[in-house]
């Protein structure tokens, strides 16, 4: 049994497990946030606590053997623009509902648009929301880079959007002018959850990088050679 009011102050529970198969009988009272909790139970006895007075008012109710259905994810970039002969930022976002421990997805470019390198090392660098994890990238037989950012420490991914990563990317001198298509793809998402770690494979996500003509000379970029881009120069 469980008696009256046993869970009732409890306002930041999250997860219930229960092994019973039959729904034990409960008052209003014993899981007080029970609307903003899952309940876990074992298979076969799903349908019987969806029928069950103040069981069934879980926020969702979760069998053994279960796979909990993805809440609202997203991973992607943002539509850049660079010259030639330079290097541009492409800043990765999440947005989540859950609790993210960790992500990766492999990175396609334009042809001929590369990520920068310092030495061995690409340059990509994780923001403030993912501070205490770390990523790995390398480059793949297909040209594509793969991004890798884990945690060896149990740190997460704090907050619930915005920017997670900065990737620098080379513009090449014989880069084609225009926009080209940037595309995140093979995305998968570590969502932890009532202590048990869950895989979520978001759909592709892809934006634009523009590479910008100039005319040589043009050093304030406003379509004139005068005196001001002769000074600049």
């Amino acid at each position: 049994s469980i008696g009256d009011v046993a869970f009732g102050e409890c306002d930041e529970l999250t997860s219930v497990f229960v092994e019973a198969e039959t729904p034990l009988s409960i008052t209003e009272n014993v899981f007080s946030n029970r609307a903003n909790a899952t309940l876990h139970v074992p298979a076969g006895s799903k349908a019987a606590y969806k029928a069950a007075d103040y069981w069934k008012e879980f926020k969702e109710i979760i069998e053994e053997g279960d796979t909990p259905a993805p809440t609202a994810k997203a991973h992607y970039s943002s539509d850049v623009s660079a010259y030639k002969v330079t290097q541009v930022v492409l800043p990765i976002s999440l947005n989540n509902e859950q609790t993210i421990a960790g992500f990766q997805f492999d990175l396609q470019l334009p042809t001929g648009i590369s990520v920068a390198k310092s030495g061995d090392n690409y340059l990509a660098s994780l923001t403030s929301r993912a501070s205490g994890l770390s990523v790995s990238v390398r480059k793949l037989d297909s040209g594509d880079y793969r991004f890798v950012v884990v945690s060896s420490d149990g740190n997460r991914v704090t907050g619930t959007e915005g920017e997670v990563m900065n990737i620098t990317l080379d513009i090449p001198i014989d880069a084609t002018i225009g926009g080209g298509t940037v595309t995140l793809k093979n995305i998968a998402l570590t969502a932890v959850g009532s202590g048990v770690n869950t895989t979520l494979y978001p759909d592709n996500e892809t934006s634009t990088l523009t590479v910008l003509d100039y005319t040589l000379g043009d050093v304030n970029d406003d379509s004139n050679i005068n005196v001001v881009d002769v000074a600049a120069i």
